[in-house]
């Protein structure tokens, strides 16, 4: 268990280490992130009251214990708007990594013309079994019942299959692209992430 710098509670997991080597829980760095804050700054110190009998005699010592309170707070101030910029960027750049490695997160906005494209060019026909589907995937209707126990199968829609898995380096280029009966689809085994 390690305690939080910020919030004082215990907490277990990786911590977010701070500019000065402080530790801090999840929670306090997504108040940072969020623009909540880290932790509330402490108050900038009040200057010498009117000088008083002790003051006038310690003058020198108010003046210099006032400086000193004051470069204390300027150095916290200094490091909490540091740590603050530093975690802005750093999630900025994290989601950039995120949108290059991940470009759109699904399939691009012209697959269903590619689909269309990749159905016409097969002859409307499934590339290892040569069968025709009754209907597309976009069409399937709510109820289908079907044997599979080799005695009878009903071919119900098409699948567009990528021959080079997208996770190996694939693209949707239509010379990576074929036509597959869900039956056959479904025959391919099914491909891991590495």
């Amino acid at each position: 268990m390690i305690i939080c710098s910020a919030c004082s509670k215990y907490f277990s997991g990786t911590p977010f280490t701070l500019l000065d080597n402080r530790r801090i829980c999840r929670s306090c760095f997504e108040g940072i992130k969020s623009g909540r804050g880290l932790f509330p700054l402490p108050n900038p110190p009040k200057p010498p009251e009117k000088p008083g009998f002790f003051t006038r005699i310690f003058s020198s010592h108010a003046k210099q214990d006032y400086q000193d309170k004051m470069r204390e707070y300027d150095r916290i101030k200094t490091i909490y708007e540091q740590e603050y910029n530093r975690i802005k960027k750093s999630n900025s750049e994290i989601e950039h990594d995120i949108c290059a490695f991940w470009p759109g997160g699904g399939p691009p906005p012209d697959w269903q013309w590619r689909r269309e494209m990749v159905i016409e060019q097969s002859g409307g026909k499934c590339h290892e079994c040569g069968r025709v589907p009754k209907y597309l995937k976009h069409e399937r209707p709510k109820r289908r019942s079907r044997k599979t126990k080799g005695r009878m199968y009903t071919i119900s829609r098409f699948d567009v299959h990528h021959i080079n898995p997208r996770s190996k380096g694939g693209t949707h280029e239509f010379s990576n692209l074929i036509l597959l009966c869900e039956h056959c689809h479904n025959k391919k085994p099914k491909r891991r992430k590495p």
